[in-house]
């Protein structure tokens, strides 16, 4: 017996050592959290997957973006760097990949840690969507989320999940400069609501409440930054990375205990909208728009006008100019409201919301002044660009199309759209048959064109088009039955 266990004795010790070694593995794994990390395969090259292959993957346009992005990629790395003093290592682990999403998704960028054939990483989704919209600050999304991966390879998984996400997100969005912009929607948001946007301070008060989290969050680091200058952030945050308890690296920095400095965030928040808001002329959008719902159109226009000319805020411009192309249209003021739609399309590419409804005006604005060549270029371009336009300006955009097709004498082209554009109950129906009975009539269709109008006179027995489209049938067999007499 004895010799039998000296001869087992390697076995044991084998699976010991294998058990010792499992759970060791096991215990590295999750202190740092990496059973958690997904396991991907990446066509990686220059830092982007290149596996993509959604709808856009055909596309030469969105290959040169990806290409374009290369070089931001770079460039946002060093801007983490240089912005919060991270020092990142292995910037080849830090990894694009493109996706489909949704425009309803408010997806933009997120990151997460993976696990891949180079090691572990951070990868970015990007929604290609968005991408190739035009509709993302590419820059600073990218900082952004770089930011994150940073700080979560510097101090592992767990222990950045553990930080709290208002001080999280509060360094990201400082450190890709978005405290700005999200400063802007969030007044913008108010005014939409008719509230006073200074109010939304008021919910400050405990770093949590706001229609926008980040906004808040961000807003520490940023007083932080005016007040004691952009060292004494970095070095805070090279504090947190290397755990110290935030608080406490928090009142360190600002000299300031946490009560005392919420008092102080306070005052800081409510001058920062002010200011915010002086430079946006947000409140003369609102004073605007009353005017315009009290019947006084053109003066909203001229005060409009004169907002442009004068504010330099961005968020203030696009919807200043759109507003004016919606009122001139409506008092067929056209050239000034094609001139608008223009601006906003060229010079705003990132308001998707209203790039889709600019478009579509502007073309009707050219059919309006009967620049018919101009209207279609522009719809070849809506059905071409805005994929994602709401389904029911795609429908009254087909409408346009045919319009502007029969105009041009293209009947057969004409009919086609109108129909489309009538089954799928555009808001022109009634003009969309009206054109179709038309456009077959022109083309000689006289029996189509005949069925077209019973088809209105079915849906719409009153319709103002049916008196005029009867008369011109009846011509049309009248010179029918002279040029062929029985």
């Amino acid at each position: 017996m004895t010799l039998r266990k000296i001869e087992l004795l390697p076995l044991v010790i084998s699976i010991t050592l294998i058990f010792i070694i499992g759970t060791g593995m096991d215990w590295l794994m999750a202190s740092s959290g990496r059973e958690f990390f997904p396991v991907v395969s990446l066509d990686i090259k220059d830092g982007i997957d290149h596996s993509y292959a959604g709808k856009y993957a055909q596309h030469d346009e969105f290959w040169s973006l990806v290409n374009d992005i290369s070089i931001i990629r770079k460039q946002a790395l060093q801007t983490v760097q240089d912005r919060t003093g991270l020092v990142i290592t292995n910037r080849e682990r830090f990894v694009l990949k493109f996706k489909d999403f949704s425009m309803e998704s408010g997806f933009g960028a997120s990151s997460m840690p993976v696990r891949t054939q180079i090691g572990d990483a951070i990868l970015v989704t990007i929604s290609s969507e968005q991408l190739m919209l035009g509709v993302m600050d590419i820059d600073a999304s990218l900082v952004h989320e770089f930011i994150h991966g940073a700080m979560r390879q510097q101090m592992g998984f767990r222990n950045y999940q553990a930080l709290p996400k208002w001080i999280r997100e509060g360094i990201a969005v400082w450190g890709a400069g978005q405290l700005q912009e999200r400063t802007r929607n969030v007044i913008a948001a108010a005014y939409l609501e008719e509230r006073d946007p200074v109010s939304v301070v008021h919910q400050l008060d405990n770093m949590h409440n706001s229609s926008d989290d980040y906004l808040v969050d961000a807003i520490l680091f940023e007083y932080i930054e005016q007040a004691h200058g952009v060292e004494v952030v970095r070095s805070l945050i090279a504090r947190v990375v290397a755990g110290d308890n935030y608080l406490e690296a928090i009142e360190d920095a600002t000299g300031l205990n946490w009560n005392e400095l919420q008092r102080v965030l306070y005052k800081y928040a409510h001058g920062y909208f002010e200011e915010i808001i002086s430079m946006s002329g947000l409140g003369e959008i609102q004073r605007a728009q009353k005017l315009y719902d009290w019947g006084k159109a053109s003066q909203a226009i001229e005060l409009l006008e004169e907002l442009i000319a004068t504010k330099e805020d961005p968020l203030l411009k696009p919807n200043a100019w759109y507003l004016v192309g919606r009122w001139s249209q409506e008092l067929e003021r056209f050239g000034l409201a094609a001139m608008a739609f223009t601006n906003v399309l060229d010079d705003y590419p990132d308001y998707i919301g209203l790039q889709d409804d600019s478009r579509f005006r502007l073309a009707s604005c050219y059919v309006s002044m009967g620049e018919y060549e101009k209207a279609l270029v522009e719809l070849e371009r809506f059905f071409k660009v805005h994929i994602q336009a709401p389904a029911e300006l795609q429908v009254d955009a087909w409408f346009l199309f045919g319009r502007v097709q029969y105009a041009l004498t293209n009947y057969l082209v004409a009919a086609q759209a109108l129909r489309f554009a009538a089954q799928n109950r555009c808001n022109f129906v009634q003009d969309s048959f009206y054109y179709l009975c038309l456009a077959h009539l022109r083309s000689g269709e006289i029996f189509q064109s005949k069925l077209a109008m019973a088809e209105l006179a079915f849906r719409y027995p009153y319709s103002k088009h049916l008196p005029k489209l009867k008369s011109q049938l009846d011509k049309k067999l009248l010179t029918a039955k002279q040029n062929h007499p029985l």
